[in-house]
């Protein structure tokens, strides 16, 4: 795959989306590097292999991306400082029950800080559930001094914690 992005030197919009079949298997990781891809949409639901999978993505000019991944264990972000808006579909590979553990805290966080630039979010309760656990064992969300628009999808129980979520945002113009 990576190959196949760095053979097209003007790229501006990808988008990938892995079923869950035989054609995955032997690729372990995904690698978006792109000095010119300004739209991404990843979409990663299904992983019935059981081996892990990763996905870094290194691209300055993008504007706007779409993550859905229930299956990456690894998470890098680089270079994302143009992104202006994320929609984020993920419970970071983190299966309900499952502890949080140090590897998985760190994943969230480093997620969170490659994104911290974004100007207009939208977030799924699925995702909001995995930050609420991570909030849970005292960790900090980092400052999205840039945001001023954010859609969330949450559930009545999520109420008490999405004030100190909300503290994350001090620009926020636009909640939905």
């Amino acid at each position: 795959m990576e190959k196949l992005i760095a053979g097209c030197p003007v790229l501006e919009d990808f988008a990938l989306i892995l079923p869950d079949d035989e054609r995955h298997k032997a690729m372990p990781s995904l690698r978006v590097r792109s000095q010119t891809l300004k739209s991404f949409l990843f979409a990663f639901e299904f992983n019935t292999t059981g081996k892990a999978f990763a996905v870094e993505i290194d691209a300055p000019a993008l504007k706007c991306m779409t993550f859905s991944d229930s299956q990456s264990d690894k998470i890098v972000l680089k270079n994302l400082n143009s992104l202006s808006m994320v929609d984020i579909n993920s419970d970071f590979h983190l299966k309900y029950g499952k502890t949080l553990g140090p590897r998985k805290r760190n994943v969230i966080r480093d997620f969170l800080i490659g994104i911290s630039s974004v100007r207009h979010m939208i977030i799924s309760k699925l995702t909001l559930e995995v930050l609420f656990r991570y909030s849970k064992l005292g960790r900090k969300f980092p400052k999205f001094d840039n945001l001023t628009r954010l859609e969330a999808t949450l559930s009545r129980s999520m109420l008490e914690l999405f004030p100190s979520f909300l503290e994350s945002f001090p620009n926020l113009k636009n909640l939905i």
